[in-house]
Parts: structure tokens; C-alpha cells; sequence
């Protein structure tokens, strides 16, 4: 962001070149046209003095003029343009945009910056607010050193063509000090060329050397000369360019205008108004394009844009220079330098002299004047401080035509356009004293900014030079804006001051002095410093402090932009400090430049850019009030309708609300099933959203599944998978999983909306792609197309969330082909805030919010999450069930009927249906309802003797998996099926999770489904069993001999109450019966009893004794086999165990508790059965 010097230098010398005036008689001018240039255009390319120029200074050394110096020739009939008209300039230049490809990335500190590498813009406005100023008589700056005079070989006197237009020139300049144009020196110094137009008809050459005789005679021999042109005899066609252009870039097609070429302007025209007649020469209301008040000039003609480049001819089209042959081109080279070094350099260098000579006579300067540049820089005061500061704003000080101190002033000015800062720098710096002691404040702001310019301009500066140099123009600046009220020459000092501190590293400097010109009375002027200004901020080495500094000046700069019209522009500066405050969690700031970006992008239709800005604010968590956001999101939901209306084809947009969590999006393959509806029936859930698949969850429903398909599959080879049918971000999802057609698909999303105002959506609905099966290539979407056979949507009508809510929703899809189906979005109708004036619309506008999902990341990479990609496969059974008396809470060990009603929904029948139960000490059975129980596996049951009885009971080992009979093992399409199921509660009391999963079969191989249920009871055991066992020391039983081994069996039951047990409800509201004791056992039976009570009924808290005989076998048990005896106890002496299906669940009780070993002194198995009723 560092200038360098040598460009400043170029922009100081290009601000204020010397300028020397042209008076063309008209067939003069009319020769030049004839090459579609005009005189002052045909001469701009060779406008450079050459590099070895000098002039003596009075003590008689050899100066060098600047190398390159650059004369700027103007028609002298130039006036500045119309406030209005400079205006209008002023604009067009500033309303240049960026180069898009010419973007430089900075680093500030932890982020990066894109800003524009260039400025055109500003350096455009910038020339053209330089040249437009108006000729102030405080200096003699913009004043003409010297006067061409251009007549024709064709005009039939040219002597007195060039008195006359001489005197036309000169009419009413001793009547009006003001007016235009104005002299640096009086008379001021012409020189006379005499155009000889070799291709005229009547051209004359003899007759031209005669006319340039007479001018050499009447002017002198230097101050003429002869300029034969259009001599190329071998013309090009019109529309063949010549090998060299060197005129291009000097002609500016939008900067002429038609005016008769050498022609003054009326007298009337040409007169400054009133307010410029009662001005003096050192008045501080000199008028200007940029001051509010500076009156109109309608009669004042148009500038160039290109700097050094006025003149008020039209542009004449067509092939530039064709008349010329390369002969006439290098006179025209040489005119300028020529008329330099013989006549304006030796010219200066008399008039340097003599106003050296005059003011050491007036003023008793010394003649060392022009070298003690460093004895200025070495006095300890500083600038201005001769005479005490002003206490208000008195009157300019006036001074005489030829008065010391503006002959001073025009010295130093003639010594800076020759670019001799030497010279220069001296004049000025004596001057400020005097002016300054006299108070004529504008004259003292002047030649303190020239003098600072010289300063900076020395080749060899001494030490103190930049900082004393940096004091004068701030002292300059202070001065034209406190005392002179000329904020148009205050803007020219900073702009040239600004560059020069740019250019030695001071950027905080430059800012704050470009700062200081911002006001309210220029909007455009403001806008491109306080941009300026940012940019300085941005360039300095304090980067990462002076960053808040730039993007807060930006934000400046965009405001001041669009006030003065150049939307562009305050577009650009707001996204150039969005980068700044972006993201840094200054919410209000952030706030204000997205808004203001988004409304400044609608206005130039920029509503992709608009939209982008809107879509922020409303996504970003703003503290907005709720009526600001109401507001924000009105705008955004206008530019997308603006969007839409444009291009309709670009389907539905995306929205920035509501916010989707997409990360615990959970998808459910299936039908969903309908909830429990009565205490005691249930409807059998399966898998559901609330269903957690998780953990010791997930484990209990895969070991399940796997027990089913292992049954099912007997005899198989196959690598069990578990068929996910809700997919969670805890679920492996690195496969495809398979849905069925016709069947639904739903998705659970958690939408929140972060705005403080409740938000209205309407039709909420899944968007999708489907590819059928068979179709390569073929994808078809309900995004662009709304009637689709290949699968319906289902749409929620209505959804509102509350201001800062989150609810979940699910939204269902049903797929009617195979093929492969991809969830992409869920899309809805996003309604506006209600309308707050009769003049509004409601609005509601199409979007979408994209849903994807990312799988874990392993490796480095991404694994593949295919929650949202699902295939579709061909038609399956779905079974429904119901449960009939499921109760919650049960007795360890009771055993409880549940009737169930199958239900085949599906198109296709259903086969080979199989039930398992969690966790493994529960026990269920089923049998068709109206069917037969099956075969007893007890047999040889002798009768009762002395109250027992005594049998053989065949155990075979029982499978976990239960199959469940159905007519004809095939249950079809719409079929219903009753079944009862007997389940035994485990013995363990306490809450616990019941885990029911079914498995059931089609028609096709190897695809199969489960259907699953889950509920919780609580196990409560009100009964306490101690059981001793002794060896009978009696050898008779009921009188009789024994006639084997006998034991003693004793057992001890109470009634525990239920504050006892860990229920703390009373769940008992009768009596405890004991009904029967059975034992079981390789060698031992039961024998009689001994002690019985009567009726063994117990109360809570209450427990008997009970004495039995046992007696050893005399008959040896096969394999398999086991003695069963049980005896019934009190009053229920018939009650046995042998009924279906307590006997069931006894032989898998024993099988699964009979752990003896061969070491075992008594094997022996007991078993009691008792009632009690509860609520």
C-alpha cells in the first residue's frame, strides 16, 4: 500500500505543469481537421522539453530543468466547467469499477483480505478535481507563461490575423482582474507560427515564405517560425490506421464539445458573476466546482478527462495524421522543444532574475537568498509562528499587482513549474513570514503547501526537511479550511500531502490527514478520502491494530458512497469491512454492513449477492429486536422472489432458516405402527423413533434377530448382518439398506429457528431423486416436476415454531418403483412476518434446506453414511400384532397367558414365523387358540398313595426360539391369526425390560423381516422358602417297615408382606395359598407327608412348616428320564403340575437350574406351585 517517490513526484509535477495558451485562426485549424485532429491535439504527444534544459539561477549557476517537464497546452478560450458540469465530471471519473482480476489478498493477522491491487477511480477523480479548479489570484499556478499564436499560409494578412486575435484575447483584461484567460506575466510572451497546409489547393509556398517574412520582421526571428504540414503524397485509405498513433491516448471521445476553433467566448460569457467581481486577490471565497456555493458558468466549455489535455474542439473521427508524411512529424516533434529552449527558458530565466533583482530592492533580502535552504530547515520555530495566531477571521490582507511579496509569490511559482525546487522552496518559505505577519491567510496557506511540495522536491533534504515540511502542510491544511473556508484547496493539499507521507511509510499521518478534509458539504469527496484513509490504515506496520480501523473507515466510506449516488462503490467498501468485522462476534456491526450490503445489492440487482447478505442475518443468531428481524427477513424473502421471477428453471431455493440438525437425523424403514390405545391391549410397536438402539439395547435385539435367522436357517452357511430399520447416527450406516415398496419411509428432523420472532411454514415436505431399477442414467426428482408416479409424498400443512424453538418433526415418503431412492432436502413454503402497513402484501416464497449426512472419519477419510440412500426392493409381508393381557406387573415365576392377534398386511404371504423373548430366564409358549395342547412329556403316573404320586417325566432340551403353528403355515395377504402365548416372569424381582421379537419369512429366498416389542414390568416375590434336609432316623413309615432309604424334607414358607418387598405398593389383596410341592430327580421321590396344616393359607407376615418324607428309587431312570412326584398340600391335594403349559416351564426351569455334579450327595429338584390374587 506504499507509494513510492518517484510516482509522487510525477503526480506533484503533472498537478501543476506549465501551461501555455493557443490562439489558431480558423484556417489554421481547418488544416489541422484535415488529419482529424485539431491543432492542440496534433501537438500533445510532443509536449516534453528535452532532458538537457537548464537556465542560470541569479548567482550565476547552472540549473538543470526537471528532466521530462511536460508543458500542458490549452486552447486559450479554456474556461473551467459549471459547478453542475464539474459535478457531473467529478462523478463519471469516480465512477470507475475495479478491475475484477485485479484483486491482491492481504494478510491481517490471523485472516486474509481482498481489496482492489489499484484505485482507478480515485486517481481518475482525483486528476479531474486538479484540473477543474478555477484560477485563483492568490497564485500563479494555473496562470499561461506564454501564448502560441497559429495563423495560416492561407489567410491573407496573417500580421494582422495575429493582432486581431490577440486583441480578442486581451479585450476586457484590464477592465476585470478576474477575468479569463490570465497571464503570468504582462505582456505576456507570444510566439507566432505560421501553418503552411501543403495539401490546400491554392497552397502557396513562395506566398507563405513572403507571410513568415513579414511575422519575422513585425515579432523577431526567434519568436516565429514556419510549420509546413500535410505533405504525405502517398495517402491511406480511411480506414487503414498508420503504422504509429501516437494521438490515442490524448483523444478523449466524451470530452469535447462544439466551439468555433480560435474563437473567444462573447464578453458577457466570459465575465466571472457578481460574487467573483466583488472578490479581491486574497479573498477566501473563490469560487469552485465542489464548494456548495460556487455559482453557475454556463458559458464555460467542457475539460478533458486526460489530465494536460484541454481543448474545446469535437473529435473528429476517422484515421488520425494520414496527411502528415514523417517529415512533418518531427517538425511537430520539434515545435515545443524548440519554442522551450529558445524563447520560455531564456524567457524565465530573465524574468527570475528580475523578480530577484526586484524584491532584494523592495524587500532588502539578501542575495544569498536562493542558497540557504538550510538555514530555513535549522530555525527552531515553527511555521506560522512570526505573528500570533488570529483570535477570529479577519480580512484578507490585499497586496498591489507588483509588490514585493507577490513577486516573491510569482517567482517561487515560476521556479516550481520549471521544476527548480531550489529556487523554489527559498521564495516560498521567505514569503510566509511576511504573509503571516500581515494575516493574509489564504496567500500563507498557499505558499506554506508549496512550500512543503519544494521541500519534497529538494535532491538533497536535509535532515529535518521531511518533518518541517510535514508542519507546513499541516499548517496549510488548518489555514484554508479555519480562516479561508476553501475546502477545495485544503482537498488539493491533502491529496498531494497524502501521497507524500504514503510514499516515506507514514500511513497514520496520510489517514488523518485525509480524515480531517471529510465533510458534510461533499458526499463524493468524503467517500473516496475516507476510503483512502482505510486503506492507509490497512498498509500500517501496526497491521493488526489499525485492521478495526480499516474496515470502520470502510464502512464510512460506503455510507458517504451511497449518499453522493455510487451505489458500486458502497457496495464494494461494505464487503471489504465485512471481512473485517465478520465472524468477530460484534454482532451489531455485523448486522449493520450485511443489511446494508443486501439492500445495495438489490438496488443493482445484484440479488444473488443481495440474497447471500440477507440469508446471514437471519442464520447468524442476530441481536436484532424481533421487529428489526421481522424486517430482515421480509427483505430476504422479497429478493428471492425477485430471484425466481427472473429464472424460474433454477428449482427450489435454498433458505437460511430453519436451522436442520442433520447430524441426528434419524430415517425409519417401514410403516409406522399404530400406539397402545388401552392399558391391558397393545399394539405391537416395533421399531420406532423413540426406540433406543443403543448400547445393551442394541445388543438384547441383535442377539435376538441372530437366534431367529440361526433357527431358521438350520443346516445354512451364512455371516449374520442385523437389518437396521431406524438409522441413527450411532447405527452402521456404511452400507445401503433396503426398504420395501409401497411401504413408508420416514425421516425425524429437529428444525430450531434462531430468530426472536415465530416463523410460519406451510406444505413442509421431503424432497427427493429416484433412479428405477433397469434404467441407467434415469433420475427423476420432485424438486422441478410436482406429479410423480414413482413415489408419494407425504407434506405436513402446517408448522410453526415459536420464537428460539426446536421441535422434531417426521415426514414420510412412500416409494411405488424399485430402484434406488436419495433424500436430498426438505422444502416448504416459508411465510413473511404478518404486514405492518395497508400498502404490504403478505408474501410466501418456495424453499428448501439441503439435508447430508457424513459419516465417522476414519483414517483420514469420510466412511459413507447411507441414512438418506435407500434401495427400494420388491414387495414383502408386513405382519401387525396385537397383545391382549400385558400386564406391567407380574410375580417371579407367574405365569401369564397373552393372547395375540396376527395380522398379515402385505401383498405377499407371510411363512415360518418364529418368536424369542429376552432375557433368557423369562420363558414363553404359543398355542393357536381352539388347538390341542401337545403331547405330556410325563408318563407311568402310578395313583395317588398316602397323598403323592409318582411318574416318569422324559426332559429333552427345549429351544430358545419358539415356533409359532399357523394354519397351513402360510398366514396370507389380509389373513388374521389368534394365538396365545404363556410367558413365565424370570425369578429375579425388581424392574425389568421384557424384549419380544418376531421373525417371519415371504415367498423369495433369504429376505426375511422381524417385528419386535419392548416393555417393562416390575417383578415382585412375595414368598420365602427354607428347605433343610436331614437323614430319617425313623425306620417305619405310617406304621409300616421302610422299605428303602427315607429323608426328612422340611421346609419353612412365609408370606412376605409387601413392605417387605421391593414394591413399594400394596399389590396384595388376598391371602397367599400354597397348592402343591413336586419334586424331581434321578434316584428320589416324593413320600408322605408328615406335617401338613389343614389349609395353607397365609396372611403377609405369616409362614408354616411343612415335613416330608422323601425315599430313594429302586428303579434306575434312563437318559432323559427323570422320577416326577408332587403331592398336594391342605385342601388342594388335587392340584397338580402335570397341566400345559406349567409342566413346559417346569422342565426348562429344571433344565436351566439343574447343575449337579457326579460328586453330588443328593440330587434332587424341588418345585412349588402357589396362588395369590392381587390387584
Amino acid at each position: 500500500m506504499t507509494t513510492s517517490k518517484q510516482p509522487v513526484m510525477e503526480l506533484i509535477h503533472s498537478a501543476f505543469p506549465p501551461l501555455v495558451a493557443a490562439l489558431v485562426s480558423p484556417l489554421a485549424e481547418d488544416a489541422c481537421k484535415r488529419n482529424n485532429l485539431n491543432f492542440v491535439e496534433m501537438l500533445q504527444p510532443f509536449c516534453t522539453l528535452p532532458g538537457d534544459a537548464h537556465i542560470r539561477d541569479p548567482s550565476g549557476a547552472l540549473l538543470s530543468v526537471r528532466p521530462g517537464l511536460r508543458m500542458c497546452l490549452q486552447y486559450a478560450s479554456w474556461e473551467p466547467p459549471a459547478p453542475p458540469l464539474a459535478r457531473k465530471w467529478l462523478n463519471e471519473a469516480a465512477s470507475l469499477h475495479p478491475n475484477p482480476n485485479d484483486i491482491i489478498t492481504v494478510e491481517a493477522g490471523n485472516q486474509t483480505v481482498e481489496m482492489p491491487a489499484k484505485t482507478p477511480w480515485f486517481e481518475a477523480w482525483r486528476n479531474v478535481f486538479l484540473q477543474v479548479q478555477y484560477p485563483s489570484d492568490h497564485e500563479f499556478l494555473k496562470h499561461y507563461l506564454a501564448c502560441i499564436i497559429v495563423v495560416s499560409s492561407e489567410d491573407p494578412d496573417p500580421v494582422a490575423c495575429v493582432q486581431s486575435l490577440w486583441s480578442a484575447c486581451t479585450a476586457n483584461s484590464g477592465n476585470n482582474p478576474h477575468q479569463l484567460p490570465k497571464w503570468f506575466f504582462s505582456p505576456a510572451l507570444q510566439y507566432h507560427v505560421l501553418l503552411h497546409d501543403a495539401s490546400s489547393p491554392t497552397a502557396d509556398t513562395s506566398k507563405a515564405e513572403q507571410h513568415f517574412a513579414r511575422l519575422k520582421a513585425q515579432f523577431g526571428d526567434s519568436y516565429c517560425t514556419l510549420l509546413p504540414i500535410n505533405t504525405e503524397s502517398n495517402l491511406m485509405d480511411d480506414d487503414k490506421s498508420p503504422p504509429a498513433d501516437p494521438w490515442a491516448q490524448y483523444v478523449m471521445a466524451s470530452a469535447r464539445c462544439p466551439q468555433p476553433p480560435g474563437i473567444l467566448n462573447s464578453p458577457g460569457a466570459r465575465t466571472p458573476n457578481a460574487l467573483e467581481e466583488a472578490q479581491e486577490v486574497n479573498e477566501e471565497t473563490i469560487p469552485h466546482p465542489l464548494s456548495p456555493d460556487a455559482p453557475d458558468s454556463p458559458g464555460m466549455p467542457p475539460i478533458m478527462k486526460e489530465i494536460n489535455s484541454y481543448n474545446e474542439q469535437p473529435v473528429l473521427a476517422g484515421v488520425r495524421g494520414k496527411h502528415l508524411s514523417a517529415e512533418d512529424r518531427e517538425k511537430l516533434r520539434q515545435l515545443i522543444p524548440d519554442f522551450a529552449t529558445r524563447v520560455l527558458l531564456p524567457y524565465a530565466e530573465k524574468q527570475i532574475h528580475t523578480l530577484t533583482e526586484l524584491v532584494i530592492a523592495r524587500k532588502g533580502l539578501s542575495r544569498s537568498l536562493f542558497s540557504a535552504t538550510k538555514r530555513w530547515f535549522g530555525s527552531s520555530s515553527k511555521p506560522g509562528t512570526t505573528a500570533s495566531s488570529p483570535q477570529s477571521s479577519p480580512a484578507s490582507q490585499s497586496y498591489s499587482a507588483d509588490s514585493a511579496e507577490r513577486g516573491l509569490r510569482r517567482l517561487g511559482d515560476l521556479s516550481f513549474l520549471l521544476g527548480l525546487p531550489q529556487l523554489s522552496f527559498p521564495a516560498y518559505h521567505a514569503l510566509k513570514r511576511d504573509l503571516a505577519a500581515d494575516q493574509a491567510w489564504l496567500m500563507l496557506a498557499g505558499a506554506l503547501e508549496m512550500a512543503a511540495l519544494s521541500a519534497f522536491l529538494l535532491p538533497e533534504q536535509p535532515p529535518t526537511s521531511p518533518k518541517r515540511a510535514q508542519e507546513y502542510m499541516e499548517e496549510a491544511i488548518d489555514t484554508y479550511l479555519k480562516f479561508c473556508k476553501l475546502p477545495q484547496f485544503a482537498t488539493r493539499a491533502a491529496l498531494l500531502s497524502s501521497e507524500i507521507l504514503k510514499s516515506r511509510g507514514l500511513m497514520g499521518e496520510a489517514a488523518q490527514q485525509l480524515i480531517k478534509l471529510t465533510s458534510e458539504d461533499s458526499d463524493l469527496r468524503s467517500a473516496l478520502l475516507l476510503e483512502q484513509a482505510a486503506y492507509c490504515f490497512f498498509g500500517s506496520h501496526k497491521l493488526q491494530k489499525l485492521a478495526r480501523k480499516y474496515g470502520f473507515h470502510m464502512v464510512l466510506a460506503g455510507h458517504r458512497f451511497n449518499k453522493a449516488g455510487l451505489r458500486p462503490h458502497a457496495l464494494r467498501c461494505y464487503q471489504q469491512a465485512l471481512q473485517i468485522f465478520e465472524g468477530k462476534h460484534w454482532g451489531l456491526a455485523e448486522d449493520h454492513i450485511l443489511f446494508t450490503v443486501g439492500r445495495q445489492s438489490a438496488f443493482l440487482r445484484k440479488l444473488p449477492e443481495a440474497r447471500d447478505s440477507f440469508a446471514k442475518l437471519l442464520c447468524s443468531g442476530s441481536q436484532q429486536a424481533s421487529a428489526q428481524q421481522a424486517v430482515f427477513l421480509r427483505e430476504y424473502l422479497q429478493t428471492v422472489q425477485g430471484l425466481l421471477a427472473i429464472d424460474k428453471e433454477t428449482g427450489i431455493p435454498i433458505m437460511p432458516v430453519p436451522i436442520v440438525d442433520c447430524k441426528n437425523l434419524q430415517t425409519l424403514l417401514g410403516t409406522p405402527s399404530e400406539v397402545q390405545v388401552q392399558a391391558d391391549v397393545a399394539f405391537v410397536s416395533g421399531t420406532t423413533f423413540d426406540s433406543k438402539l443403543d448400547g445393551e439395547e442394541k445388543v438384547v435385539w441383535e442377539k435376538l434377530e441372530e437366534q431367529l435367522v440361526t433357527e431358521a436357517r438350520l443346516g445354512q452357511t451364512f455371516v449374520f448382518k442385523p437389518i437396521l430399520q431406524l438409522l441413527t447416527p450411532k447405527s452402521n450406516n456404511s452400507t445401503k439398506p433396503n426398504a420395501v415398496i409401497n411401504e413408508h419411509l420416514a425421516v425425524q428432523l429437529t428444525v430450531t429457528n434462531p430468530l426472536q420472532i415465530p416463523i410460519v411454514f406451510t406444505s413442509v415436505r421431503l424432497v427427493w431423486k429416484f433412479s428405477p431399477e433397469g434404467q441407467p442414467g434415469t433420475e427423476i426428482s420432485n424438486e422441478t416436476a410436482k406429479e410423480q408416479n414413482s413415489v408419494d409424498t407425504q407434506t405436513l400443512p402446517l408448522l410453526t415454531l415459536d420464537a428460539g424453538a426446536s421441535q422434531k418433526i417426521v415426514l414420510c415418503v412412500i416409494p411405488r418403483q424399485v430402484g434406488e431412492l436419495s433424500i436430498t432436502a426438505v422444502a416448504f413454503d416459508l411465510c413473511g412476518p404478518a404486514p405492518v402497513s395497508s400498502d404490504q402484501q403478505p408474501i410466501a416464497v418456495t424453499g428448501k434446506i439441503p439435508l447430508s449426512v457424513k459419516g465417522e472419519r476414519l483414517k483420514g477419510k469420510d466412511n459413507p453414511d447411507y441414512r438418506l440412500t435407500i434401495t427400494i426392493k420388491s414387495p414383502m409381508p408386513l405382519l401387525q400384532a396385537r397383545l391382549e393381557g400385558l400386564g406391567s406387573k407380574l410375580m417371579c415365576g407367574e405365569t401369564k397367558r397373552i393372547g395375540v392377534l396376527l395380522r398379515n398386511s402385505g401383498p405377499q404371504p407371510l411363512k415360518n414365523l418364529l418368536v424369542s423373548i429376552s432375557p433368557p430366564d423369562a420363558q414363553c409358549l404359543a398355542l393357536p387358540v381352539g388347538s390341542k395342547p401337545p403331547q405330556s412329556p410325563l408318563s407311568n403316573l402310578g395313583p395317588q398313595q398316602q397323598g403323592y404320586r409318582v411318574g416318569t417325566l422324559t426332559v429333552s432340551a427345549e429351544p430358545k426360539v419358539l415356533r409359532i403353528p399357523l394354519p397351513g403355515d402360510v398366514l396370507g395377504p389380509n389373513q388374521e391369526a389368534s394365538i396365545d402365548i404363556w410367558i413365565k416372569a424370570p425369578m429375579t424381582r425388581g424392574s425389568l425390560k421384557l424384549h419380544l421379537m418376531m421373525y417371519y419369512e415371504g415367498m423369495e429366498n433369504n429376505r426375511y423381516r422381524t417385528l419386535q416389542h419392548s416393555w417393562r414390568v416390575m417383578l415382585n416375590n412375595p414368598v420365602s422358602i427354607t428347605a433343610q434336609v436331614v437323614r430319617s432316623s425313623c425306620p417305619t413309615i405310617n406304621g409300616e417297615q421302610a422299605r428303602s432309604e427315607s429323608l426328612n424334607l422340611a421346609l419353612q414358607i412365609a408370606h412376605m408382606s409387601s413392605l417387605e418387598s421391593e414394591n413399594s405398593e400394596s399389590d396384595l389383596k388376598d391371602s397367599l395359598s400354597i397348592q402343591q410341592i413336586a419334586v424331581v430327580s434321578k434316584h428320589w421321590h416324593l413320600g408322605p407327608m408328615v406335617i401338613s396344616p389343614k389349609d395353607c393359607k397365609l396372611k403377609p407376615s405369616e409362614a408354616c412348616h411343612l415335613l416330608f418324607k422323601v425315599l430313594r428309587s429302586a428303579d434306575t431312570c434312563e437318559d432323559k428320564k427323570y422320577i416326577y412326584s408332587h403331592s398336594g398340600v391342605g385342601t388342594s391335594l388335587n392340584s397338580q403340575f402335570t397341566s400345559w403349559p406349567t409342566l413346559i416351564f417346569l422342565i426348562k426351569e429344571f433344565l436351566a437350574t439343574n447343575t449337579s455334579t457326579a460328586e453330588s450327595k443328593l440330587d434332587l429338584t424341588l418345585l412349588l406351585k402357589w396362588r395369590v390374587s392381587v390387584f
